[in-house]
């Protein structure tokens, strides 16, 4: 099972440069679509290869993944400022409607304490 310690490094590894080359993960974060005010994204969220692009209330994006599995949920990723996060909450349905927007502010919240 992955734990949050786990997924943060991941998300240090991967937007550190030490997971991919520089040229892939600009690929990632670079050639992207607008998904805003679709599904599970915000208006503004861009989702390139295998990563999203979702706007902060404090200015800036992050870039993460979210996911479900039954009885938990987890979004994060990493802010353009380098602050990250990994939040996770354990539920019985999956991240949809009031839930998604409360893990997303949730996210939002980790990423702009302390601007």
């Amino acid at each position: 099972m992955t734990t949050p310690k786990d997924l943060n490094a991941f998300w240090d590894g991967l937007f550190g440069g030490t997971l991919l080359p520089r040229w892939a993960l600009r690929q990632m974060t670079h050639d992207t679509t607008d998904v805003g005010g679709r599904d599970v994204y915000p208006e503004g969220s861009r989702y390139g290869y295998g990563v999203a692009s979702i706007p902060l209330s404090c200015g800036g994006v992050y870039w993460g993944h979210g996911g479900d599995l039954p009885g938990v949920s987890v979004g994060g990723g990493r802010a353009t400022s380098g602050r990250g996060t990994v939040t996770a909450y354990t539920t019985t349905v999956a991240a949809q409607g009031a839930w998604l927007a409360h893990l997303q502010d949730a996210v939002d919240a980790a990423l702009c304490d302390g601007r």
